[in-house]
């Protein structure tokens, strides 16, 4: 069979085969893409595989529905296997000769892909099976940016999944195996539940989003609290108590429960980025002077002149009430860090442990603080001095240039590094960072979208926190803060002087 004979008749059992499963599912459409629709099919072969995507139904679907319905979709792609087996002869007939990804509406939306693949919804080849029609990208994919990690992770475990579920041959043999190591449940299963449910409390333990314990208290907590909506919900709770320690004996974990914790993970994860868009308070016109003193009397009540905090707790508990959220407003982005040229907005600021704080993208390891009112609530600031942290240990320059700024050679009398960091645990360079791509033990990886940029001080350094419409704000009087800032790295105590200096300032209004 020539291989144009053999793409057409391909396609056109695929087709028929399409056709029957929308119809019996009420799938959203199947999608044919890979080596049978790149140059028209040119590249496949009698050993080839066939990639087809198969959306959901557009209803909603909650994690028992996602599984019975998957399991229907199995009937058929079992079927599809013996069909395809008749074929493609060359093919091994013990491997699946076809891979279905199975997305929610959810992630075709935010070109969420199991393996991480950029742009795998939204700039690939497709063609519909329904009508022929070929386009580059799904319907509706990559119109809706998803930021948070987790969430991602979680989208990405249940589409990951669902695939395996499906990776069966023409006797139904493969797909997910049975479960029955020595951890209560799959570490991936335990660690992604962890990530899907853990919360935003700044106070949370560091790692916690990935504590396999946290996953499995997750996990025991939804069981038991679905347990009469339906019997699989209670026989998986039973099975997991039993494995965590509780009295009976139970087999392993088969690939039907596996796959609905995969999509009872997939409901905690979505619930992350579903809640109602909410538009960012306003100020309504409130000048951020003044909402900067407000905070200031909230965070230092009392103080007038300038007042030393170097207690780890005291620091601690004035700064997180001072740059309390929201910091950004739909109007306005009141609270700035300045340090002479070097003046941004300050969008997000939290806890991490100990004196460590994260600021935007920037790493704080806080020594002390000082809040300086000289006069007018106008003038208010506080001052903020850093420790050095230990290099990140991926640059070679870092330690010549650590002395270089020490000892007054250098161009800015302090140093820091930027890098990145992969889903929360990968360190990269920032030139990696820019170009969106990394080796990772040793494998090459796209990490666009799951990178966060780091900023670290691995000298001292230090800056002043005020309102953006405040009289520091003034290029005029950049040179003389900076040059205030620098000698106070090197111990002077300038405070009194630099608070004068601001009540000599024109106001902003």
């Amino acid at each position: 069979m020539t291989n144009t004979i053999l793409v057409a008749d391909l396609k056109k059992r695929l087709v028929a085969w399409s056709e029957s499963v929308v119809e019996e599912t009420g799938s959203a459409g199947v999608f044919l893409f890979g080596s049978l629709v790149y140059k028209g099919g040119a590249q496949f072969g009698a050993g080839s595989d066939v990639d087809l995507v198969v959306l959901f139904p557009n209803n909603p679907m909650d994690a028992l529905a996602r599984r019975g319905w998957l399991e229907k979709l199995l009937e058929h792609k079992i079927r599809l296997e013996a069909e395809l087996a008749t074929i493609l002869t060359e093919a091994d007939p013990a491997k699946p000769l076809c891979s279905i990804v199975v997305p929610t509406p959810s992630e075709v939306k935010g070109d969420i892909h199991k393996d991480g693949a950029r742009g795998f919804f939204k700039e690939n080849a497709y063609r519909s099976l329904l009508d022929g029609k070929e386009s580059k990208g799904l319907p509706g994919a990559g119109t809706r940016e998803i930021k948070d990690r987790l969430a991602i992770e979680g989208l990405r475990l249940a589409q990951k999944k669902r695939n395996a579920f499906l990776a069966v041959n023409a006797k139904g043999e493969g797909g997910i195996p049975p479960y029955a190591g020595d951890d209560p449940a799959p570490k991936d299963i335990m660690r992604h539940a962890a990530m899907a449910a853990h919360s935003d409390d700044r106070n949370a333990d560091p790692g916690a989003e990935y504590d396999t314990q946290e996953g499995l208290d997750f996990l025991t907590h939804e069981l038991y609290r679905q347990r009469g909506a339906a019997s699989a919900y209670r026989d998986l709770h039973h099975w997991l108590s039993v494995r965590r320690g509780a009295r009976g004996t139970v087999g392993p974990l088969v690939a039907g429960d596996q796959l609905l914790f995969a999509e009872i993970i997939y409901d905690a994860a979505r619930a992350r980025f579903s809640k109602p868009d909410e538009q960012p308070p306003s100020l309504r016109g409130k000048h951020s002077t003044v909402w900067f003193s407000e905070r200031f009397a909230q965070a230092f009540p009392g103080v007038r002149g300038v007042q030393w905090f170097d207690e780890p707790e005291l620091v601690r508990t004035r700064v997180l009430r001072l740059l309390e959220p929201p910091l950004e407003y739909s109007d306005a982005q009141p609270v700035w860090w300045f340090r002479g040229p070097s003046n941004l907005p300050i969008r997000s600021f939290e806890h991490v442990r100990d004196r460590l704080y994260q600021m935007d993208e920037s790493e704080l390891l806080i020594r002390r603080i000082a809040a300086v009112k000289p006069g007018p609530y106008y003038c208010d600031f506080v001052y903020v001095e850093l420790d050095p942290m230990e290099p990140i240990g991926i640059y070679s320059q870092t330690a010549d240039r650590i002395a270089e700024e020490s000892s007054g050679e250098g161009h800015f009398g302090y140093y820091w590094e930027e890098y990145g960091l992969v889903d929360g645990k990968h360190v990269i360079t920032r030139s990696q960072y820019d170009d969106g791509a990394a080796e990772i033990e040793g494998k090459l990886e796209d990490v666009r979208g799951r990178t966060q940029l780091r900023v670290r001080y691995v000298t001292p350094y230090n800056f002043i926190i005020a309102a953006s419409q405040s009289s520091i704000n003034n290029s005029d009087f950049d040179e003389f803060l900076k040059d205030a800032m620098s000698r106070m790295l090197h111990g002077e105590d300038l405070l009194q002087e630099l608070g004068e200096a601001v009540l000599k300032l024109p106001k902003r209004h």
